[in-house]
């Protein structure tokens, strides 16, 4: 009879074997150059690298805090309510998740709409990012802060300008509820103070506050109202 085959031997790696080298062909790339080690990235004897492995990044863009852009309204014929999802827009492109707050509009004829170029006021629009609402850990609670939770939407005669900022008392830092855009028209909400009296000859300040309410300010010269309606309308 035949001898038996010998048994398979399995050899063991030498310690000091080394992974085969990666395919010139497909290079491994390194974002932002210089090497593993200068990104952070300490790579062991026994970790091969494939051609499509790519090591280190430039960090995301940061969103700007403050940039303007040009009007893309008629600032003679503002439409305060019709533009507000343009400014959430712009507010969202900072700040994801933020909401309205409130707005206030100046040069406000019965009819509804503003002329931006009346007056030096600023009109605006105020939103709130609750993820940026939080006060700084470990911060006692009596202790005032500034915390830039809020993008203010300005709209002027020629540019829209947005920025970050602070804006609310100091006992009611970043606290301004979120809301939807209101019900009422401007239009409405002359309506109503046409009702109280509101002289059809003179312009207003209409304000959707934080609180819910529209506020009607017609008090330019000393004369006229200043008053309070919900947003309800007929």
């Amino acid at each position: 009879m035949p001898p038996p085959a010998p048994a398979p031997v399995h050899h063991a790696p030498r310690p000091d074997a080394r992974p085969a080298a990666p395919d010139a062909s497909t290079p491994t790339v390194i974002i932002g150059g210089g090497s593993a080690a200068d990104h952070g990235v300490i790579i062991g004897d026994n970790v091969h690298i494939g051609g499509n492995v790519v090591i280190g990044s430039d960090p995301p863009p940061q969103p700007s805090t403050h940039f303007t852009k040009p009007a893309d309204y008629d600032p003679k014929h503002f439409d305060a309510l019709a533009y507000a999802p343009k400014a959430l827009a712009l507010a969202r492109g900072v700040f994801p998740d933020a909401g309205l707050t409130r707005f206030d509009v100046y040069g406000v004829f019965p009819d509804g709409h503003a002329d931006l170029t009346l007056t030096h006021d600023d009109s605006s629009y105020v939103f709130r990012s609750p993820s940026h609402s939080a006060r700084p850990p470990g911060l006692p609670a009596n202790l005032p802060v500034e915390i830039a939770c809020y993008v203010e939407v300005t709209v002027k005669p020629q540019e829209v300008d947005v920025r970050v900022r602070d804006l609310d008392p100091i006992d009611a830092t970043c606290k301004w509820p979120l809301r939807p855009i209101p019900h009422c028209s401007l239009a409405k909400v002359w309506k109503l103070a046409q009702a109280e009296g509101a002289a059809l000859d003179t312009i207003a300040k209409i304000g959707f506050l934080s609180d819910g309410a529209w506020f009607f300010d017609n008090e330019y010269d000393g004369k006229g109202i200043v008053k309070s309606f919900p947003d309800r309308c007929p």
